[in-house]
This record gives C-alpha cells, structure tokens and sequence, in this order.
C-alpha cells in the first residue's frame, strides 16, 4: 500500500508548481508590449475560429474568416457565426456587416452578391 504522507506531499507539490507556473505566464503576459499582447491574443483567436470552423460552429462567408461574429458583436452573441447560411438564404440583415461589405467587394468565398 502506498504511504499516504507522500501522496499527500506529492499532491500539494503538483498544485504548488501549478500555481507557480499559472502565476509566472500570468505576470509573463502583463509585462508584454501592446503589441506583443495584440499578437498573442490574436493568434489565439485564430485558433478559435479554426476549431469552430471545423466543428461546424463558425460558417463565415469570409476566409479567412472576420472575427466579428465570434466576438459577440453581431446577432450570433454565442460566438458562431451562420453568415455563409445566411447569404445563401438571401438574409442580408442576418449578415454581419464586415462579411456583407466583404462580399459586396468580391472578397467573400460565396459567390452570392446581394442588395442587402
């Protein structure tokens, strides 16, 4: 049987050093640059958006896609996005305007151009 002291002991080392490296990336970041702060924010996002992307959360009309959506500033404020759906329905007022001024310039992956 395994000594119960030690496993204790193991157990509140673990968390301590959890604790300190959660701490040291958390005093890491605030010591960063506004740009390097952007930088690390926005790469992270992008791996946000491509996970939702492939688990079907994220159907934006753009690609890559805006951030618009995910970012709880249009209708979808669960962070999806259903541009992509909403163009091929013809519901411009259900597409967010960064994706409807986008295909409206001819940088959208739907070939769709509407009035909306």
């Amino acid at each position: 049987m395994k000594n119960p002291t030690i496993i204790l002991i193991v157990a509140v080392l673990t968390i301590a050093i959890t604790l300190i490296l959660i701490k040291a990336q958390t005093t890491d970041f605030k010591s960063k640059s506004f740009d390097e702060k952007r930088s690390e924010i926005i790469s992270e996002i992008d791996i946000i958006l491509k996970e939702a992307e492939e688990s079907g959360k994220y159907e934006c009309c753009m690609q890559p896609p805006c951030k618009m959506c995910l970012l709880g500033n249009w209708i979808w404020e669960d962070g999806t996005c259903q541009c992509d759906v909403m163009i091929d329905r013809g519901e411009w007022d259900k597409v967010c305007p960064e994706c409807k001024r986008n295909v409206k310039e001819g940088n959208g992956k739907c070939p769709v151009i509407g009035d909306g």
